[in-house]
């Protein structure tokens, strides 16, 4: 489902939009290694896939977006998207291990219930703004600066984690019990980036030259306040000592972006 609003005037562009969407009966695959018994199953130094059935999730959100003219040459523009990604279903798994093939849908010899409900989809930032002004010059040239902000960013966890086996034997509201099960948040990320272009006409420097030939050039910086601690994603490590429940031994995993990135680019256009 979506609907939306779209206003155009002369100085104002924008637009407003709400979704709403429905995932129902998905199925996921994680393929992990394993080097202990698996929900009191005696397999190990295998790999091993876990197999998720019966996954219900929904998306909601609001998106804005505008485009506010100040003069001929120089423009605002603002976009936000505030959205809720989670899962409304407690999905049903099994594990097949790569040396016993005895386990399968019809007879799982690991086979649990997922307590995922109402945990945040893994997607990418749920929370996003972006304001952005633009110059554009009667000579041909451009320039750009765009802030953005990103937030509600939601760690990838381990499903088998999030089963009766997974927490046997831990103390119910401990802190042992919400370092488990708590879905862990990726750093907020704010940050500033910058592009200049200009174009000439070559045959204005060199008459030989056909009247179509244009050079333009291009140069971009991202992330000018070099900021080191965006994280692009993180993962719970799905292979895990389930008897000593001790996260530190195969901990989370974290992808960071690059800090101050920049690049040239020229083009001869004909």
């Amino acid at each position: 489902m979506e609907a939306g609003y779209l206003l155009r005037s002369p100085n104002i562009k924008a637009r407003v939009t709400f979704f709403a969407t429905d995932v129902q009966n998905a199925t996921d695959i994680k393929r992990y290694y394993i080097s202990g018994p698996v929900n009191n199953v005696e397999v190990s130094n295998s790999f091993a896939n876990l197999v998720m059935m019966g996954i219900n999730k929904r998306y909601t959100g609001l998106e804005l977006g505008t485009e506010i003219k100040v003069t001929p040459s120089l423009s605002v523009n603002l976009a936000a998207a505030f959205t809720q990604a989670f899962y409304t279903s407690r999905p049903y798994s099994y594990i097949n291990v790569d040396n016993d093939t005895s386990a399968t849908a019809d007879n799982p010899k690991a086979f649990d219930t997922l307590y995922i409900k109402n945990y945040n989809v893994p997607s990418g930032p749920q929370t996003a703004l972006q304001a952005n002004l633009n110059y554009r010059n009667k000579r041909f040239w451009f320039a750009t600066l765009t802030a953005n902000y990103l937030a509600n960013n939601w760690m990838d966890f381990a499903p088998n984690l999030r089963t009766t086996a997974g927490v046997d034997n831990v103390p119910y509201d401990s802190p042992l019990w919400h370092s488990l099960l708590d879905q862990k948040k990726l750093n907020n990320v704010f940050t500033v980036d910058a592009m200049f272009g200009k174009s000439w006409k070559v045959n204005k420097y060199l008459k030989k030259v056909p009247n179509n030939y244009f050079f333009n050039i291009n140069i971009g910086v991202n992330n000018i306040l070099n900021n080191k601690d965006i994280q692009l994603y993180g993962f719970e490590n799905l292979r895990t000592t389930r008897s000593e429940r001790d996260q530190n031994t195969f901990g989370p995993r974290y992808a960071y972006a690059l800090g101050t990135t920049y690049f040239i680019n020229c083009v001869l256009r004909f």
